[in-house]
């Protein structure tokens, strides 16, 4: 069981409900994410932020983050357990199909330009995040607070695809070696083989 995802979007602005209970805009800036990858946070993959129901982790190699130019990418290999098999099949079925991100200690800059989706003309406090003291968790989640945040289930037998010479070849295919002059014959193999997956 794999999922795949992306756990935050940059530039997506969302309307967060402090503990406080005053509603501010908080966004992301791009690269927030560069220095707890860099540092290499022992980062979990987590159902609705429950610490008892952890479906993957850094440390394991059951979970891989990267930094994409839109945000942070996310695959994971679940364990058999029966919590994260009903996950699977939510996110499957369609039921889960958003993430979110626990972190600590933002280096944030505020502002008040963050505009009310609620009132308009009105302006709330607006949190721009540049990084993170610590990222701790990645979720599944029911109710996402960011918009534009994904996951979807991935085949049991789903192969990763890397690029070689700007052709896209699943990793685990046995392709013979094939002369330049038969480059077609292996982009229609390859064709066949995705359309067959």
């Amino acid at each position: 069981m794999r999922l795949a995802g992306m756990a935050a979007r940059y530039d997506q602005p969302a309307v967060i409900r402090l503990e406080n209970g005053k509603r501010v805009i908080e966004r992301i800036m791009p690269g927030a994410f560069r220095s707890a990858l860099k540092r290499g946070d022992n980062i979990a993959l987590l159902l609705n932020h429950d610490p008892s129901k952890i479906m993957a982790r850094v440390s394991a190699g059951t979970l891989r983050l990267h930094e994409v130019s839109s945000g942070l990418a996310f695959t994971a290999e679940l364990p058999d357990t029966g919590y994260a098999r009903d996950a699977y099949a939510s996110v499957k079925r369609g039921d889960i199909n958003g993430c979110s991100f626990a972190f600590n200690d933002p280096d944030a800059e505020w502002d008040m330009e963050g505009d009310d989706p609620q009132e308009r003309g009105r302006k709330l406090p607006r949190r721009n995040i540049r990084s993170f003291g610590a990222v701790n968790d990645v979720s599944i989640v029911t109710f996402p607070a960011y918009t534009g945040t994904s996951v979807e289930a991935r085949a049991e037998n789903m192969t990763i695809v890397e690029q070689r010479s700007n052709i896209f070849i699943p990793t685990n295919l046995v392709i013979p070696e094939i002369p330049d002059t038969a480059g077609v014959q292996f982009r229609r193999r390859q064709l066949l083989y995705l359309a067959a997956n």
